[in-house]
């Protein structure tokens, strides 16, 4: 298929959130803000390590980093933020959608300013490199296995053959790549056949892309999603606004669909998953909050898997997962990928203790 970018989608090509929409989304602040409020509550009750349940490193209120204004901008509820939801993820992705360009520094939450699509269809001349990009990786796949964001919410790029494309598309879309040359759909569709189901935990999921791709491809997975409640929030509302057919639990189970754990009830979290994820937040902790996620993580895949891509930190003063990861998992093989040259955001890799499965995902 030849891929050509039609035209810019703005904020007046996306879908405008309902009544019903803020209403479900103003119930789901409403929750978020409680396990922020109940932490300290919880963590003292259940005796909960307070270095692990804490935000720490790169996410600490003493960061260096404007996440924590934003969070209480959305938590407030205002159709406008909701409506306009991708606009105020920069944070996630270290992209802004609404200067279509990296993020150099706060603020994250800017007002949307009347005037905004005129703004937006002259700063965005032509499209840039992740558009060129996006095309390239997702030719050497499956057509069901590209992701096409929802006009909604914000969402702002180039039509590109009915897919809105931009930065955020473009480095999922490596990540879907990677599952899929890495194996890891191949496995997860046979174990869905063998079992009827499937588990899957996704450890900081952004502003939940990642899952609502993999919900499309994989109907039947349970999806779990841990994350600092202030992190859950996007998620959260992301994924119930766009799959507001799956059944949502925030802090409690909800099988079959999303499960939002707020990373101070890790405790909640048990059975065996058949896989877990990480992208990039394992670098940005602490490395006693990486060892607690490692050993955690032990428990809850004997027969699974982990993937992740993390990039290594040291230099900014944090961690290499990389390194931390190999004191606790037995077998390690990096995805080497066919369809993605030079990964943009960090080293891929998988992680197990079976040593079955693990030499059944080599031969992949």
């Amino acid at each position: 298929m030849i891929w050509r970018a039609n035209r810019k989608i703005l904020l007046r090509d996306n879908r405008r959130l309902s009544a019903a929409e803020l209403k479900r989304a103003q119930e789901i602040c409403h929750r978020i803000a409680q396990l922020v409020a109940n932490r300290d509550e919880y963590v003292k009750e259940h005796r909960i390590d307070p270095l692990f349940s804490y935000p720490d490193s790169n996410w600490s209120g003493a960061s260096v980093n404007d996440y924590l204004t934003t969070v209480k901008k959305v938590l407030a509820a205002d159709y406008d933020v909701i409506n306009c939801l991708r606009l105020f993820m920069a944070f996630f992705s270290g992209y802004s959608l609404r200067h279509a360009a990296r993020v150099v520094g706060p603020p994250s939450f800017e007002e949307i300013p009347p005037d905004f699509d005129s703004k937006m269809d002259k700063l965005m001349k032509k499209p840039d490199r992740w558009i060129r990009r996006w095309m390239r990786i997702v030719s050497k796949v499956p057509h069901d296995y590209i992701f096409s964001p929802p006009r909604f919410l914000g969402e702002i790029g180039w039509d590109v053959e009915g897919i809105v494309v931009n930065h955020d598309t473009c480095v999922y879309q490596e990540r879907v790549n990677l599952l899929y040359d890495g194996g890891i759909f191949r496995w997860l569709s046979d174990r869905l056949s063998a079992k009827g189901c499937l588990r899957i935990l996704e450890i900081g999921a952004g502003y939940g892309a990642l899952p609502l791709k993999i919900k499309s491809l994989l109907p039947a997975c349970d999806y779990w999603i841990c994350d600092l409640p202030e992190c859950l929030l996007f998620s959260a509302l992301y994924l119930s606004l766009n799959r507001p057919d799956c059944r949502v639990g925030i802090g409690e189970e909800a099988p079959y669909g999303f499960t939002f754990m707020p990373n101070y009830m890790i405790d909640k979290i048990h059975g065996e998953f058949d896989l877990v994820i990480n992208t990039l937040s394992f670098s940005e902790m602490s490395e006693h909050q990486l060892r607690c996620y490692a050993v955690k993580i032990n428990d809850l895949i004997p027969q699974g898997y982990l993937f992740e891509q993390n990039h290594d930190n040291r230099h900014l003063g944090f961690l290499c997962a990389q390194e931390i990861l190999a004191e606790y998992f037995n077998f390690h093989k990096r995805v080497e990928s066919r369809t993605v040259r030079k990964p943009t955001e960090g080293s891929p890799n998988v992680w197990s203790n079976a040593a079955m499965n693990f030499t059944m995902l080599l031969r992949s």
